[in-house]
C-alpha cells in the first residue's frame, strides 16, 4: 500500500512530501537550501535542535534536550504541553552516525516506537533529507501517522526558515579558513615550497598557487609587497616536531634562535607554557623559520 501526499507551507521547489511506503514504513522528504554539514549540524546540536523541532501551532514547550550523537549514545527530550498534566519524555538510542550524511536512531518511549533513519545527501548545494520511520506494526503507524501527517510539514518549514536565517549573516563560523601568503617572486617561492618543504600545489592560476596540508589549503599570491617578518603569518601542527625540524634543516631550513622574555629556543625549539583546552595539553613547543619571501612559519607541537 502506498499513499502519498506533498505539503507546501514554504515555497514549491522546498515542499515536503510525504508517503506512506507499506503497512509499517513512512518517508518523508525535502530539499533544504544548505549544505548537508550545516542540516545535519541543525540536527545533532542541542542548542540549534531545540529551536526548530517543536511545531509552533502544537502548543508544546521543549523543556531539555540532550543529544550524545554517537553510536551508542542516547538522546532525550522533555515537552510540556496546557493539556499534559506532566512533562513527556521521548529518548532513545543512536545506532548509526555518519557525518553529514546519516543518523539513525530508536524511539524507545513505547513499545510502538519506530526506528527512524536520516539521510542527508548534497544536491548542487542544497541538501536532499530523506527520514525514513519503520514502525513495529500496522498499528502502530496508523496511529502515529495521525499527528506526523501536520506536524513534521511544520516542523521541516521551521527547520527551512532557521536554516535561511542562520545563512543571512556572515556564517564565519561555518566557513573554511584558507591562509593567503605573499611572494614577491612566486616561481622562486614555488621552489623554495618544493624543495625545502615537500610541498607541490594542488592548483594553480596566474599569480597564485594553491596548496593542501592536512584538511586545510593556503595560497602563496604574487605580491609587490613585502611580508614584515614580525608574526607568525601560518604554522603547522606536528606530532614530533624534533623529527620534523630535523627532516626540514635537512632540507636546506634555517630555523630561528630566540632569547626574548617569555620566549626562548634551544636548538630551535621553544618551550610554551599554556594551551587550548581541546588540545588537552599543558603547553606547547614552538619552532620557526622563513620562507624565500620572508614570510615567518611556524611548527607547533601540544606538549601532554
Amino acid at each position: 500500500m502506498v499513499a502519498s501526499r506533498e505539503n507546501e507551507p514554504g515555497g514549491a521547489n522546498n515542499r515536503t512530501t510525504s508517503e506512506r511506503k507499506s503497512d509499517r514504513e513512512m518517508v518523508i522528504t525535502r530539499i533544504f537550501d544548505a549544505p548537508p554539514r550545516l542540516v545535519f549540524e541543525a540536527w545533532t546540536t542541542p542548542e540549534l535542535f531545540r529551536q526548530w523541532w517543536v511545531p509552533k501551532s502544537s502548543g508544546a514547550t521543549l523543556l531539555s534536550c540532550e543529544q550524545d550523537v554517537r553510536v551508542g549514545g542516547g538522546y532525550r527530550l522533555e515537552f510540556a504541553h496546557p493539556k499534559a498534566a506532566a512533562p513527556m519524555a521521548f529518548f532513545g538510542t543512536y545506532l548509526e552516525v555518519v557525518p553529514n550524511a546519516r543518523l539513525v536512531w530508536t524511539n524507545e518511549e513505547s513499545e510502538d516506537g519506530a526506528v527512524t533513519t536520516v539521510t542527508f545527501e548534497e544536491k548542487d548545494g542544497k541538501t536532499l533529507l530523506v527520514m525514513r520511520e519503520l514502525y513495529p506494526s500496522k498499528e502502530a503507524l496508523d496511529i502515529a501517522i495521525e499527528g506526523m501527517d501536520e506536524a513534521m510539514p511544520e516542523t521541516f518549514e521551521q527547520l527551512d526558515q532557521f536554516l535561511i536565517a542562520r545563512g543571512a549573516g556572515a556564517m564565519l563560523n561555518h566557513s573554511d579558513v584558507s591562509t593567503r601568503i605573499p611572494a614577491q617572486d612566486l616561481a622562486r617561492a614555488r621552489a623554495f615550497y618544493s624543495a625545502r618543504l615537500g610541498l607541490e600545489p594542488v592548483e594553480e592560476r596566474p599569480g597564485g598557487l594553491r596548496y593542501k596540508c592536512g584538511s586545510g589549503y593556503f595560497t602563496l599570491f604574487q605580491s609587490s609587497g613585502s611580508a614584515s617578518g614580525a608574526h607568525t603569518q601560518m604554522g603547522w601542527e606536528v606530532n614530533d616536531i624534533e623529527a620534523t625540524v630535523s627532516e626540514l634543516r635537512q632540507r636546506g631550513v634555517t630555523f630561528e634562535e630566540y632569547d626574548l622574555p617569555g620566549l626562548k629556543t634551544v636548538n630551535g625549539i621553544a618551550e610554551i607554557d599554556g594551551n587550548y583546552p581541546s588540545k588537552g595539553a599543558a603547553g606547547e613547543r614552538g619552532a620557526w623559520f622563513r620562507d624565500s619571501e620572508g614570510n615567518l612559519l611556524g611548527i607547533g607541537q601540544p606538549r601532554r
